[in-house]
């Protein structure tokens, strides 16, 4: 069971750790002046036991992370180098261990951001130790205070959820009002949220310019005089109507909607496409969608529209892999909400 709560002074979820500009330091003064240029920040050696080992601490303009890749740019020169999630530094966890990193977010961002991050390598720039692209962008954010001196509850200061078309929401209360995207959630979290959501809790990455990465939202929550805090769990996450997720095969799309076909090979749903993992959609391609269902919608045949859904297209994330594609009805959430239990077609 996960909780939230928030306290007094508790402003930030995670105290940002990391190097900025000022606290790089200059090239060894052994080094040519010519070199000292060219490697403008330097951080101290580090003791390898029989020798000293320079690292160099680059402030780098990232391109891309993909497959353990860090494509960035440094001083006019790109470099693609092989990187662990583990050295990605200052990291926040996500609830679904399935899910991208809050780093991996950041770096492959929806909103157009540029990102910039400071990477500690070896000297000869072939080898990542660390790469921090949470402290230079932005910053954790779970909004405005909700407590007074006395640690009471400012119940104005508690946040509104409401629903703007699609996946794209707003979070409000008597101070501020900013958009956030709900498909940014991991996907047990993608619930068919009425129009509006009061109270809420949240955790977004919050941009430089204002902007919001949401990864984090809690919404069975209480307020009493002086706490405000919330539970969630598997019930909670179906609080809003049971989901399956169904396997099939996406027939045809629009710009807003796709028909698929269920693996009984006679159901055909058209869904919306506002929630989905950011895989490629087209005919033919094996998805998991996701629906307002208890399973029973699979071998009914015929046409049906929905106006909720959730398409997943990472195999790696939803298949069960013991079993072929085909032979898979349906999954449904279990209790740590990133697997789930499987109904093969021959059980039906």
């Amino acid at each position: 069971m996960r909780k939230a709560f928030l306290v007094l002074g508790a402003a930030v979820i995670l105290s940002l750790v990391g190097c900025s500009e000022s606290e790089t330091s200059d090239v060894q003064s052994s080094l040519p002046a010519t070199e000292a240029a060219s490697k403008a920040e330097v951080s101290s050696a580090v003791d390898t036991g029989s020798e000293q080992e320079k690292i160099l601490s680059v402030k780098a303009e990232i391109k891309s992370y993909k497959d353990e890749i860090l494509c960035f740019e440094y001083e006019g020169k790109e470099y693609s180098l092989p990187m662990k999630k583990d050295k990605f530094d200052n990291e926040h966890p996500i609830n679904d261990r399935n899910m991208p990193s809050l780093s991996e977010m950041i770096i492959n961002n929806k909103l157009g951001e540029k990102i910039t991050a400071m990477i500690a390598l070896n000297e000869d720039m072939t080898q990542i130790n660390k790469c921090d692209v949470v402290t230079p962008n932005g910053k954790i954010y779970v909004g405005t205070d909700l407590y007074d001196r006395n640690n009471k509850v400012i119940r104005e200061k508690v946040y509104t959820m409401t629903r703007k078309g699609g996946s794209k929401c707003e979070f409000s209360n008597s101070e501020e009002s900013f958009e956030c995207d709900l498909n940014d959630l991991p996907p047990a979290w993608k619930l068919d949220y009425p129009e509006t959501v009061y109270p809420v809790l949240f955790s977004t990455y919050r941009f430089k310019d204002g902007r919001h990465i949401l990864f984090d939202l809690v919404f069975n929550v209480e307020i009493t005089n002086d706490r405000v805090g919330g539970d969630t769990d598997l019930d909670t996450l179906n609080m809003y109507g049971k989901r399956t997720g169904f396997f099939a095969v996406i027939q045809s799309l629009s710009d807003d909607t796709v028909t698929v076909i269920l693996n009984d090979g006679k159901t055909l749903c058209t869904v919306p496409i506002y929630y989905n993992d950011g895989g490629e959609l087209a005919p033919g391609c094996k998805i998991m969608v996701i629906l307002p269902d208890d399973g029973s919608l699979f071998g009914k045949g015929g046409e049906h529209s929905f106006d909720y859904a959730v398409i997943l297209t990472d195999q790696s994330y939803f298949k069960n892999p013991l079993d072929r594609f085909e032979d898979i009805a349906y999954g449904a959430y279990v209790t740590n909400w990133d697997s789930f239990d499987y109904t093969r077609i021959d059980e039906i």
